[in-house]
């Protein structure tokens, strides 16, 4: 009876009882004294619980109570409560007194017992003993002593955890895994708004400025840094809803915040296509003999090859000598196929050639969104390796940065013991012979210096051919006018026929005879002369032909194949123009392009493209031409530009067709 009456008279004295202390002990506690009972131990700790309880209700006297992790003052305490001395008298709060605990039962069997019938507990004989006497004359000392132990015991479990490491995993925090996972299907991908898109700008982060890591949100088509938790793509995400991500550094695609990848879907093929045009070898060779007429997103059609590029502020310099430059098939080739990225250029390439290189991709890109690209990565190179020389939002002389241009990239995409891809289009070598002054200390760029009785002979490698301008009339015509004198690049050209002489700032006389003709000819046309005080523009119009090849051998003497002995093939077709538009201090410069599978020319302005006609060509202030070396009617000078000019009307300019009659078919 008195330990029937024990949870309610400890109660009763103010002492937490075991039936209390249940629902704080642990799953292995738990377990343990469902164990000692008898009773299953599987299942959820609320199960356990409940079935704990419901034991102790039903006999509380037969279910010893709970013990922790063995210790040494634990192990100590049961020791002393295993004895057999009589139970001491209640103890004050303060120190609480050992308990005894019950004879322990006989072993149980293996397979759990259902929860006994409630009734009247017996207690297991034990055989008489001091403390039988003892606990028969004084139940009520018993049950305090009983009540002082299980006190003692609560103190001992609150200072242990309330959960344990092997909990079920509903009630274990469960980490987010770093491997990334993929799909093939996102719900997102119709969010994707390709008219925001633009990877022509700089690829930095717009809340870091970081352009480590950078990401694109394909919704709105800004750059933001990192995937993580705490990066400002994964803010982004959460806080505008955008959830398509594009790395610009190899052109996955993620979702945020879900942060998985979006592998092998072909819905943003187009979207890779312009973040990084690809072209094969037959890819490259097409862009000189397939016309590609395509539609931007905004409606308007335009010719791949033949796409505006964006003024950043005074930077139409640099955009027609651009333009000029993607009409050089090789050189076009080169950078389409990737091959400065070659292991063989890799250790000299720097970011200016790469990012040449993806602008002219992206100017013969067939996939892209729009007719326009804008060179605002590149410009940035060049600022950095000119040294400021050459860079947005300042004036610059086309012919400067044509030079600068030619040097930078064949200097990188020269190989060990091979020329540059720039020696191989550009390269040619002129003998120059001067008389009457005498020779200088170092020849600049000589390979081979003679003197013979004052005659000083060197042979000079060159890229681009100036050609000197007459000086304008000083005085007006009879109507008061200034009349804009002509001039054919026949004229010019006797410069070059190793008997025509031009004056030395030294005093002597000078003639040149060119050794070596390059596959492209770039000539210079010396319209602009600066003083001490002003800079002076000569208006002069050169007269040239546009529709018919120029043959130099001609006009000037050629050299001689050292093979064969015949003359080189001196045949050339315009294939670029550069012109000035106003004022010497001012104005624009804009590039006229002929684009050889469309056999049209195009006048570009910065972001304007429109066709022209081949006599419009000729009338224009030219600066710099690039004239491409073809045998008879090749590939682009035959076939449907030669058909198209066959009845053409005469030249206005009284020049003939130079030798255009007598191509060979």
């Amino acid at each position: 009876c008195a330990y029937l009456l024990l949870p309610t008279r400890a109660k009763a004295a103010g002492v937490m009882t075991a039936l209390d202390d249940v629902p704080k002990m642990t799953v292995a506690k738990l377990r343990d004294a469902l164990q000692a009972k008898g009773l299953d131990t599987t299942g959820l700790k609320a199960a356990l619980v409940a079935r704990l309880q419901e034991a102790l209700q039903s006999g509380g006297a037969d279910v010893p109570a709970p013990s922790p992790k063995p210790s040494p003052g634990r192990a100590s305490k049961r020791k002393r409560d295993s004895t057999s001395e009589p139970p001491a008298p209640a103890p004050e709060p303060a120190p609480p007194a050992p308990a005894l605990e019950p004879a322990p039962e006989p072993p149980l069997p293996a397979e759990p017992a259902p929860p006994p019938a409630k009734a009247t507990p017996t207690v297991a004989p034990v055989a008489p003993s001091p403390a039988s006497e003892n606990r028969e004359a004084a139940p009520v000392s018993a049950m305090d002593a009983r009540a002082a132990a299980i006190a003692a015991l609560t103190a001992d479990l609150k200072d242990e955890p309330d959960e344990d490491p092997a909990d079920d995993a509903a009630q274990t925090t469960v980490r987010p895994s770093k491997t990334t996972q993929t799909t093939t299907a996102c719900p997102y991908l119709d969010t994707v708004n390709r008219s925001l898109l633009d990877f022509d700008f700089e690829k930095c982060c717009s809340v870091s400025l970081s352009p480590h890591n950078v990401y694109a949100c394909l919704v709105c088509g800004k750059y933001f840094q990192g995937r993580g938790v705490t990066t400002p793509a994964y803010t982004h995400a959460l806080e505008h809803g955008h959830h398509v991500f594009l790395r610009l550094a190899d052109g996955k695609s993620f979702c945020l915040p879900d942060s998985y990848e979006i592998k092998n879907d072909a819905s943003l093929e187009d979207v890779r296509s312009v973040l990084d045009p690809r072209f094969t070898l037959a890819d490259a060779c097409a862009t000189n003999s397939t016309k590609q007429w395509r539609h931007g997103l905004d409606g308007k059609e335009f010719l791949t090859g033949t796409v505006g590029l964006n003024n950043l502020a005074e930077s139409d310099y640099a955009n027609c000598v651009l333009q000029c430059l993607t009409r050089v098939f090789p050189l076009r080739a080169f950078f389409l196929t990737r091959e400065e990225k070659h292991e063989q250029h890799a250790k000299r390439v720097s970011t200016l050639t790469l990012r040449f290189g993806e602008l002219i991709r992206k100017m013969w890109n067939p996939k892209a969104f729009k007719g326009q690209v804008s060179p605002h990565e590149l410009m940035r190179a060049v600022a950095s390796s000119s040294g400021g020389k050459f860079k947005v939002a300042s004036r610059s002389d086309p012919v400067d940065f044509f030079q600068w241009l030619l040097h930078a990239l064949g200097r990188e995409t020269k190989a060990k013991g091979t020329q540059s891809i720039v020696d191989k289009c550009f390269s040619g070598a002129m003998e120059v012979r001067t008389v009457g002054e005498p020779p200088a200390g170092d020849g600049v760029g000589t390979s081979e210096t003679a003197e013979t009785e004052g005659v000083t002979t060197q042979t000079v490698p060159f890229k681009m051919l100036a050609l000197d301008l007459p000086p304008p009339p000083l005085f007006q015509d009879s109507m008061e006018k200034n009349i804009i004198p002509q001039v054919s690049i026949v004229e010019l050209l006797k410069k070059y026929d190793g008997v025509s002489t031009t004056a030395t700032p030294r005093g002597g006389l000078r003639t040149h005879r060119l050794t070596q003709l390059p596959e492209y000819l770039i000539v210079h046309y010396k319209r602009f002369t600066k003083n001490a005080f002003f800079r002076e523009k000569n208006n002069t119009i050169v007269t040239f032909p546009t529709k018919t090849p120029l043959r130099l051998a001609e006009h000037v003497p050629c050299p001689v194949d050292a093979k064969t002995g015949a003359q080189q093939n001196s045949t050339y077709v315009l294939v670029a123009n550069v012109c000035h538009d106003g004022p010497p201090d001012g104005g624009t410069f804009r590039a006229q392009v002929f684009h050889n599978a469309d056999s049209h020319w195009y006048d570009i302005s910065d972001l304007q493209v429109e066709e022209t006609l081949a006599q419009q060509v000729a009338l224009t202030e030219t600066y710099v031409q690039i004239w491409e070396r073809r045998a008879g009617t090749g590939p682009g000078l035959g076939g449907a530009r030669a058909k198209k000019n066959a009845h053409a009307e005469e030249d206005p300019f009284g020049l003939g067709d130079l030798g255009g009659d007598d191509m060979v078919e």
